[in-house]
């Protein structure tokens, strides 16, 4: 079986937030519980979509924090949702919520599944819908409408959470090695650089994982030299400081 190397990872900041070693922590267990999943299933949930990274990012934050709430519900109640749907309030889902920390923080997590060309280091358009719309979900997270779960010095996370295999199609008779390769960091970085989003719609967080691709010669018609996480996070509540 695989195992985690923390050497091929990296963490490329922008606009830190106070969540980041939870959500280093995610990751990184994420990575694991895929590598354990591959040895049953010789398949990887991140290579599928949100869906079926399910399976791995649940015991992820499992792990960390002893409870996971899968499609949580919260009634959206502002005038937006007036204007939009004619109704004072609209049942609204969050694909994942969970507590952690010694004040109970509440981390409300958007998930969604996007891919990036490695050879041209770039992404389609469906990524960018894909993440600008779990930012706009996210949006929809704020005090007034989660205020049923209230309780005393609660902060909360909004969290949109971008899962995201770098792709290279090659030759197979050509025997790709990972010293072809840039490093963990130097992949963060030139992802990072390509994401020229507005400052509300820019991530706190790109991270990156320098896969063996040798695992992938037999297997699949591409191959994955890298697992990249692109995250923003919000606080808000009624006792955050700067959120």
């Amino acid at each position: 079986m695989e195992k985690f190397d923390p050497r091929k990872f990296f963490v490329c900041e922008n606009n830190g937030s106070e969540a980041r070693d939870f959500l280093e922590k995610v990751v990184k267990n994420f990575i694991k519980e895929n590598f354990k999943i591959n040895k049953v299933w010789n398949d990887y949930p991140f290579l599928n979509n949100e869906k079926q990274s399910f399976s791995a990012l649940v015991p992820a934050i499992h792990k960390l924090t002893g409870v996971v709430w899968l499609e949580q519900p919260f009634k959206r109640v502002n005038k937006k949702a007036i204007e939009e749907t004619g109704k004072d309030e609209t049942q609204r889902f969050i694909d994942l919520a969970t507590m952690y920390g010694i004040n109970d923080a509440m981390y409300l997590f958007e998930v969604k599944h996007g891919w990036h060309n490695f050879s041209t280091n770039s992404f389609k358009q469906r990524f960018c819908d894909r993440w600008f719309n779990a930012i706009k979900q996210t949006s929809h997270l704020t005090f007034q409408n989660l205020s049923i779960y209230e309780r005393k010095n609660i902060v909360f996370y909004r969290i949109a959470f971008m899962i995201v295999p770098s792709y290279l199609t090659f030759d197979k008779s050509k025997k790709h090695k990972n010293d072809k390769f840039p490093s963990a960091r130097e992949n963060a970085q030139r992802l990072f650089e390509e994401l020229k989003f507005s400052k509300s719609q820019m991530p706190n967080f790109v991270m990156s994982y320098k896969l063996d691709t040798s695992r992938h010669l037999d297997e699949y018609a591409q191959i994955f030299p890298f697992l990249n996480f692109i995250i923003r996070v919000e606080k808000f509540g009624k006792n955050a400081k700067n959120g």
